[in-house]
């Protein structure tokens, strides 16, 4: 349907002072942006629009922590959520590996991000994990050494607890960068050719 005025109320979005129920709303235009709906009771902006297109949902929440100073520290933090739509289809999915492998087939463009992202995510889970083990088996060795007093069990420890902090800091970074191949994937299943 047409209208002249469209706006979304915490319940509602509201066509031309006419109440219709989000659940009963798959997407509306307000005259500038594109909104989704997303599990019947919320609504994403359209970011990017093609074969695959994506919708965008921020979500800003406040969090409160004793301050260093005494009293209490209130701050506020957004979340960014993103979905993918197939043209045709009215569902909003997340933008995630396995639903993005649902709509992007091997012999398509964009697979090759797919790959990509999944070889990383196992290194980078896997080098994660190992990180985790150095850095408890390393502090463990490093004690043993300090209360046997010997130097080389000590630097040994050292240098694993080193290694283990490092795969600890390094990876997540790692798993957190790769997250931009879906992104990659969508656009060069869409036809826009990335050379990287």
């Amino acid at each position: 349907m047409e209208a002249t005025k469209v706006d979304e109320s915490f319940r509602f979005v509201i066509a031309d002072n006419k109440e219709y129920k989000k659940k009963e709303v798959a997407f509306y235009c307000d005259g500038r942006n594109t909104y989704g709906n997303i599990s019947k009771r919320t609504f994403a902006r359209k970011i990017y629009e093609g074969d695959l297109s994506i919708y965008r949902r921020l979500e800003t929440y406040t969090s409160t922590s004793p301050s260093m100073g005494g009293g209490m520290h209130t701050s506020s933090h957004t979340r960014v959520y993103d979905y993918i739509q197939k043209v045709g289809t009215s569902a909003l999915l997340p933008l995630t590996y396995k639903n993005l492998k649902l709509n992007i087939k091997p012999n398509e463009l964009g697979f090759d991000y797919l790959e990509k992202y999944k070889k990383t995510r196992i290194v980078g889970r896997a080098g994660f994990y190992e990180g985790i083990a150095m850095f408890v088996l390393g502090t463990q060795v490093m004690m043993n050494g300090a209360n046997s007093n010997n130097d080389n069990k000590m630097n040994t420890g050292a240098a694993m607890f080193a290694v283990g902090f490092t795969s600890l800091i390094t990876f997540p970074i790692i798993l957190a960068v790769n997250h931009y191949k879906l992104y990659r994937a969508v656009k060069k299943h869409n036809g826009i050719v990335d050379n990287r």
